[in-house]
């Protein structure tokens, strides 16, 4: 971490006169770990700690979210500009200005770098440990001695097994113990130096009442020491270990994670902070997890409250795309509103059944809330049907008005369907007994659990959820409505769909208890993952159901730790699969940050000592997992040889390459792109748009990782001259990074053409995206390559360049179309450019890609799409190469050398170059560049100075 490497540095003092030119700085005047880098943060560190609190007013964090680079902007009050601050020293902020910061990343947390995710990571175990830890009884030298106990445990342990590997495993918690202790006593400090802090006041008071008796120069004095005796005995463990290995090993104790092992080919990660689960359900669970009270069902899903909102919207005459996409959004909302107000186990019942337990809701009053769901399901359904001739008399109105996929064809349908055909007076029925009949079946089957009974559950959980929606089917309900002579019969009709849904409802519940029951009971060897990962989701939303009353007892570790004993009983390769499974339940687990932030909502309701309980029980409880996450790694590391088949997926798994995994990837892209359908606007489309660049940077970082030369290959090479790792494990993680490496490109294909069918979606809302880029793939070959050719500036990031590459491959795509249509004589293409393409210049342009100066002047003249894209790849270029460089790149000297051409051409050539020129200032002054903003007007600047001196008054001539 750069932060940690401060010490010694002296500050530059900041000086919020001159914001601009500090910004540029960071920008791209200086490495990010030189020592004139550091010494601007240190003064930018030591300003903002000296400010009061209450002086933060705003924190642009968008520099981070679409990932243009490493710094986010304070707005102080009394000062002209944000303040530029660069995410990576955000430790060495005070509380004032941290924790708002912790909070804002939070909210982006899946799109963030993964070098800034895992700083938000770290922040986060910090505000953990502030929160969780005691004073009482705190006695620093007994802690101490303590440490050094617990590592001379280990130190004994490791000397009681002969295998290498399991030693280093042993040796390594011991190196967990003062990495936890360096991270504890820094938490602590930062509470005494810290003025702002929450707990500022009650560290000072203990200090003062201490042995040491308020004397910080003497509390210090020990915790150094302490720390230093630690760091000894880390050393000699850091001896035996580099003898077992025979590997050097980093000896930064302040830098070690707490849950790191020797074997990671890939950054460790904490449990549950992979990418692909925080991608997957970070959201998610978080909204699952809030708690929700019946005052806050009777605000959200009142259907009152929507008419307002629908009234709020329609008939409006003004951005009539923008309020249809915003109707679509609320039909969507009413049509989920429907499927849950009523379930037993729905949101609004478990709020009702929460608040009864805690006594805000009588008996009556709960009843009386019960009633009011079933009355307001059927004002919504009521709202429904007429959002939905909303709708339709808006599409026939104005028939060029877009809808989302998932209503477009209904909409459709219904508009062509109107007068043409006879109406079906036929009521509808919908009969269950077919369900009952197949539960029965299943259950006489579940004496012998396995994947194909699992199977059959889920097809028949997905049976009853698919039959519980046609009870919701809007068609449906039109016909039913259009039968009924008034409301009255209609809701009538309703109240028997009721029951059968009620009786349904009932069955899906009992069939989810026997599928879980299943998949705890069975082998999940020859199953289909896919299967256990559908089982493994019910479980983790009934888990979530319990959480959200504050039940801890589904996340107790020692219940995880039972079940890794019962697993360990089997014979090997199910003991494999068992462990697996166990490994990724475990990671689905909502992490502490969740539940701390969940049991906030309960502060009020809770007494102080039973909140303080829950929360030192996380924070506990989560120390107990994450260690048994360490154990089940190296426990499978230590299995996997003796398993005939091994997925690809598991090796990744277990050597901390789980985020590199291009089937883990896939899956979350295809999920992502399901959700298309469903978006309204193009703002929703934009947010998609986002993720899926999220998954693409993800997706580059993999290849950064596993290629050929990259960090995960190097330490797989090193592991291997070491004999830690059987030779069969070692080749068969060879083959996967290669082949793994070649399914990231084929998913970077698949992710542009993701990104072009939301652009398109965006288009049909009235949006005017250009989609011919996403043609051209890049990945980190490509990526390294321009970073070698071009001499960008230091601090660019890997997705700035695969920016650049877009522009620079599309452009180079345009070119070699016009190239084979000019040859072929195309009609299209201007005769001229015709004329000039002939065998030998295109030949010549094949081999070496040069384009002659007279020709290029032509096809800039008479090609729009050919100067665009030279223009766009003009203003990239002069953003993100080094002002130092500039002069040397063939596209700066191109247009020199083009420009050179106005001393000796005629009139009209005189006023092709003009302008061509003109078009290019104009777009150099147009485009406001995001990052590196001092690089650009420095580069600008110096291409308009070099053409000015070629030209003199030759352009001036034409006026």
């Amino acid at each position: 971490m750069p932060w940690r490497e401060m010490d010694g540095v002296r500050p530059k003092a900041f000086n919020a006169q001159r914001i601009n030119e500090t910004t540029a700085d960071l920008q791209s005047s200086y490495s990010r770990h030189s020592t004139p880098y550091r010494q601007i943060v240190g003064g930018i560190v030591d300003d903002i700690n000296q400010r009061n609190r209450g002086v933060l007013t705003k924190i642009d964090i968008a520099e981070l979210r679409d990932q243009m680079g490493h710094l986010l902007y304070f707005s102080i009050k009394h000062l002209p500009l944000p303040v530029p601050y660069d995410v990576e020293y955000l430790p060495l902020l005070k509380s004032h200005f941290r924790n708002p910061t912790v909070i804002v990343m939070r909210r982006i947390r899946r799109l963030l770098m993964a070098p800034h995710r895992r700083i938000l990571t770290k922040l986060e175990e910090e505000q953990a440990r502030e929160r969780h830890l005691s004073f009482h009884n705190l006695d620093v030298s007994r802690r101490m001695r303590s440490g050094i106990e617990e590592m001379q445990r280990y130190q004994s342990m490791s000397k009681l097994t002969k295998s290498v590997s399991r030693k280093l495993d042993i040796l390594t918690k011991a190196l967990h113990v003062p990495a936890q202790f360096h991270a504890e006593f820094k938490v602590f400090l930062q509470m005494i130096d810290d003025p702002h802090h929450l707990r500022h006041q009650e560290a000072v008071k203990w200090v003062a009442g201490s042995p040491f008796q308020g004397n910080l120069k003497v509390l210090r004095k020990v915790i150094e020491d302490g720390l230093h005796l630690l760091d000894g005995k880390s050393n000699e463990i850091f001896d035996e270990m580099e003898r077992l290995s025979g590997m050097s090993l980093n000896r930064n104790m302040d830098a070690l994670e707490v849950h790191a092992n020797w074997f990671a080919l890939g950054a460790s990660q904490k449990r549950g902070e992979d990418f692909v689960t925080l991608f997957s359900n970070e959201e998610q669970v978080e909204r699952k997890l809030k708690r929700t009270t019946w005052f806050m069902v009777r605000a959200v899903w009142d259907a009152d409250a929507f008419r307002g909102l629908i009234d709020s919207l329609f008939p409006s005459q003004r951005e009539l795309q923008e309020n249809l996409g915003k109707l679509a959004a609320i039909y969507f909302d009413i049509e989920e509103k429907i499927r849950t107000i009523t379930r037993p186990d729905g949101e609004p019942n478990q709020a009702i059944d929460n608040d009864a337990t805690l006594g805000t809701l009588s008996e009556k009053e709960a009843a009386e809330a019960r009633a009011w769901l079933q009355t307001n399901k059927t004002q919504l359904q009521r709202l429904k049907l007429e959002l939905f001739q909303i709708l339709i008399d808006l599409k026939k109105k104005y028939p060029d008005l877009a809808l989302p996929d998932a209503i477009s064809a209904m909409v459709e349908s219904e508009i062509g369907d109107q007068g043409d055909k006879p109406k079906d007076t036929t009521q509808p029925r919908l009969s269950i007994l077919d369900l009952h009949q197949n539960f029965e079946q299943l259950q006489d089957r579940a004496q012998v659990s396995d994947g194909a009974l699992l199977a059959d559950w889920l097809a028949l959980r997905k049976k009853i959820l698919q039959r519980l929606a046609m009870f919701g089917d809007t068609l449906m309900h039109r016909q039913l409505r259009a039968d009924c002579s008034d409301f009255g019969e209609y809701e009538r009709k309703l109240l028997d769909f009721a029951a059968a849904e009620s009786r349904l409802e009932e069955l899906r519940m009992n069939c989810e208890e026997q599928l879980i029951t299943c998949y705890r009971d069975m082998s999940y060897q020859g199953v289909e993952e896919t299967v256990l990962q559908e089982a493994l989701d019910l479980i983790m939303d009934r888990n979530l159901m319990q959480l959200k009353k504050l039940d801890y007892s589904v996340l107790d570790a020692d219940h995880y730790a039972d079940m890794v004993d019962r697993a360990l009983q089997f014979a090997p390769e199910e003991c494999m699969y068992q462990l697996d499974q166990l490994l990724h339940e475990m990671h689905s687990l909502p992490r502490q940050e969740q539940l701390i932030h969940a049991l906030s909502d309960w502060e009020s309701q809770l007494k102080k000592k039973e909140y303080e309980a829950k929360q030192a029980f996380i924070f506990e409880n989560e120390q107990r997992l994450q260690k048994i996450v360490d154990d089940l790694r190296a426990e499978l590391r230590e299995r996997i040889e003796d398993v005939p088949v091994r997925p690809a997926r598991l090796r990744f798994e277990i050597f901390s390459l789980s985020d590199c995994f291009a089937g883990n990837l896939r899956t979350l892209l295809r999920a992502l792109l399901r959700s298309a359908p469903l978006v309204t606007s193009q703002q929703e489309g934009e947010r998609l748009i986002d993720n899926i660049q999220s998954i693409e940077s993800q997706v580059i970082e993999a290849q950064r990782l596993t290629r050929k030369g990259g960090e995960s290959q190097d330490r797989l090479r090193e592991l291997s001259r070491a004999g830690l790792l059987p030779k069969v494990i070692i080749e068969e993680l060879k083959k996967d990074m290669v082949g793994n490496f070649d399914d990231l490109n084929t998913l970077l294909g698949e992710v542009n053409e993701g990104l072009k069918e939301v652009r398109q979606l965006q288009n049909r809302f009235g949006g005017h995206f250009e989609t011919s880029q996403f043609k051209v793939t890049i990945n980190i070959d490509d990526l390294e390559r321009l970073k070698g050719i071009y001499s960008f500036v230091e601090n660019i990031t890997l997705m700035d360049v695969k920016r650049f590459g877009v522009v620079y491959q599309h452009k180079n795509q345009l070119m070699d179309d016009l190239y084979e249509r000019a040859y072929n004589k195309a009609p299209e293409v201007p005769p001229n450019i015709v004329k000039q393409i002939n065998r030998r210049a295109y030949k010549k342009y094949k081999d070496d890609k040069r384009v002659p100066m007279d020709l290029k002047i032509d096809m800039l003249r008479d090609v729009p799409e050919i100067l665009e894209s030279e223009t766009e790849l003009l203003v990239r270029t002069l953003n993100f190469v080094s002002m130092q460089q500039i002069r040397e790149k063939a596209l700066y000297k191109g247009i020199l050398h083009m420009m050179s051409a106005v001393k000796k051409a005629d009139r009209e050539r005189l006023r092709v170059l003009r302008r061509i020129w003109m078009y290019y200032r104009k777009r150099l002054q147009q485009f406001k560049p995001r990052n590196f903003i001092k690089n650009y007007d420095t580069n600008v600047r110096c291409l308009i100075t070099d053409v000015q001196e070629l030209v003199g008054d030759r352009l001036e001539d034409l006026r």
